[in-house]
């Protein structure tokens, strides 16, 4: 009897370190990105034009996701020159486990639990550059794979030599690069629906980011994404179609805000999944004399994306 108690035991404690290790995942890139159904592949392509109507700009971005719904590769073009390539590789979990960004650093992550529960990754540099700081990030994960916390830390000249300069500075001593010196510490509300709605720094004190959400009246809704001395406004319809954009600054109250760009979005077409597929938008000129969206001049963008889908 007592035999088989230690067998269960051990079949228990198996099953739960197992479980633990994949109970939660961060958020995938095809809900960050709003996308319905199993995409494998997505190109899309954003013409972008100035004022006078000419042609400024060609963006392309091809993006592969993985079955799970990650961004394993996604190669971005300026006027068809390859910008840079983003390389994703997980492990056997799911997990992301090595990448680089837009400036070729690689990096490595590790993952472990903390005592509330949640997910955190650790983001290190696979190679120091000579004249960089090293970078370690910290990521924290809720039970809901979303994103509650990004500590960043770097290795200064000091750090690096295990030497803390300032008592009043937050230091980790890493186990495999040694000691870094806490520079930014943000923590992200939610609300009850699970939309983003306050980025807080912990280092400073201050909100980072604030985000509003009003309703129009129609069904469809105002999302507001301020930041310190400017916010981006967008408006959507009931159906969730972007319809209205504008960049808005005011670098302090003694100014007047000013409107830098304000678009109108225009013949939204979607796919059978319901995938944005072609959309158009326009520049918005003010008139004081005329109340509401004001005069739609030019041609601004113009969007193409393409799916290809898992079956």
């Amino acid at each position: 009897m007592k035999k088989y108690l230690i067998l269960l035991i051990l079949v228990l404690l198996v099953f739960n370190c197992s479980y633990s290790a994949t109970k939660i995942m961060p958020e995938n890139d095809w809900k960050k990105k709003g996308l319905k159904g199993k995409v494998s592949q997505m190109i899309a392509t954003t013409y972008k034009y100035d004022r006078n109507g000419k042609l400024d700009k060609k963006v392309r971005v091809v993006t592969h996701f993985n079955e799970q719904g990650y961004i394993k590769e996604e190669i971005h073009y300026s006027n068809d020159i390859v910008s840079y390539i983003i390389f994703k590789e997980y492990g056997k979990d799911g997990l992301l486990i090595k990448s680089n960004d837009y400036q070729n650093v690689y990096y490595t992550h590790e993952y472990e639990y903390d005592k509330n529960g949640n997910l955190v990754e650790t983001k290190r540099q696979k190679e120091k550059n000579k004249n960089d700081y090293e970078k370690l990030e910290k990521i924290t994960y809720n039970k809901l794979g979303k994103k509650i916390k990004v500590q960043v830390y770097y290795q200064s000249e000091y750090s690096g030599k295990a030497v803390k300069v300032s008592g009043l500075s937050k230091y980790l001593k890493d186990e495999k690069r040694g000691l870094f010196e806490l520079m930014t510490d943000f923590v992200f509300i939610y609300d009850k629906n699970g939309n983003l709605k306050e980025v807080k720094s912990e280092y400073s004190n201050e909100i980072e980011r604030l985000v509003l959400y009003e309703a129009t009246g129609d069904g469809g809704y105002k999302e507001i994404s301020a930041y310190p001395g400017q916010q981006y406004v967008t408006i959507y319809d009931k159906n969730g179609n972007e319809i209205e954009w504008a960049w808005i600054t005011q670098p302090s109250t003694q100014y007047p805000a000013q409107i830098q760009i304000h678009l109108v979005f225009l013949a939204t077409k979607r796919d059978k999944k319901g995938n944005l597929t072609e959309q158009i938008g326009k520049y918005i000129e003010a008139d004081e004399k005329k109340e509401g969206i004001g005069n739609i001049q030019g041609l601004a963008e113009k969007k193409e994306i393409e799916y290809t889908y898992y079956k």
